[in-house]
C-alpha cells in the first residue's frame, strides 16, 4: 500500500496534529458515509492568525477510495484557502475555535449533532464563486455554532462545516456522528 499523505521532514505540533487526524481518519469505521464527492480537509491554525499561511491543512484531499477515506496530499501551512477561511472568520469572533472539517450535509447530520449537544445553525442556499459560504456568513456575525449546515447551490452539494479546539476533537465529533447515523 503506498502512503499517500505526507508532511515536512520536521513538523511542528500543528502539522503532526493535522497529520495524525489524517491517518486516524483513515481507519474510522463508516467514515467514508461522511465524506462528500468534493473531499474532505481537515484545518488546524496557529492563535490570532494572519492569514492562511496561519492555518495548516492538506494541500489535497480526503476522497473514497476502495469504499474507504484516503488521504492524499502534503500537510502543510496554506495548504486550503476554502476550509481555512472559515477558520479565519470563527478565531475573530471565538479564539478556542481553531479546527475545521467540511463534511457532507444533511438532516441526518444535522440532526445528529443537535443530539450531540451542538450548536448548529441552517444556512441559506447561497452561493459565493470565491468564498466559502460559511465563512462569507460568520464575516457579518458576532458569535460562531459549533457546526453549519448549508443546503448546497446551483453547482454545489450541500455541506456540514465542524468547528471545535483542535483536530482530535473533530476526530471525537466523526466517531460519535458515524455511530448516530
Amino acid at each position: 500500500m503506498v502512503n499517500a499523505i505526507k508532511t515536512s521532514l520536521k513538523p511542528d505540533k500543528l502539522e503532526k496534529a493535522v497529520f495524525d487526524a489524517l491517518k486516524n481518519l483513515e481507519h474510522i469505521e463508516g467514515a467514508e458515509r461522511l465524506i462528500p464527492e468534493v473531499g474532505v480537509n481537515i484545518v488546524y491554525s496557529k492563535p490570532y492568525p494572519a492569514s492562511i499561511n496561519d492555518v495548516v491543512a492538506l494541500d489535497g484531499r480526503v476522497i473514497v477510495s476502495c469504499g474507504k477515506p484516503k488521504a492524499c496530499g502534503l500537510v502543510k501551512y496554506g495548504g486550503s484557502k476554502f476550509i481555512s477561511s472559515v477558520v479565519l472568520e470563527a478565531i475573530k469572533l471565538d479564539p478556542t475555535k481553531r479546527s475545521a472539517i467540511v463534511i457532507r450535509g444533511g438532516i441526518d447530520l444535522a440532526e445528529a449533532l443537535i443530539t450531540m449537544g451542538k450548536k448548529i445553525l441552517y444556512l441559506p442556499p447561497e452561493s459565493s464563486n470565491y468564498y466559502c459560504p460559511v465563512a462569507k456568513y460568520l464575516e457579518h456575525e458576532n458569535s460562531v455554532y459549533d457546526a453549519y449546515s448549508h443546503p448546497g447551490a446551483f453547482g454545489i452539494e450541500p455541506t456540514t462545516t465542524i468547528l471545535a479546539e483542535t483536530p482530535k476533537e473533530i476526530l471525537d465529533i466523526i466517531k460519535e456522528l458515524v455511530c448516530r447515523i
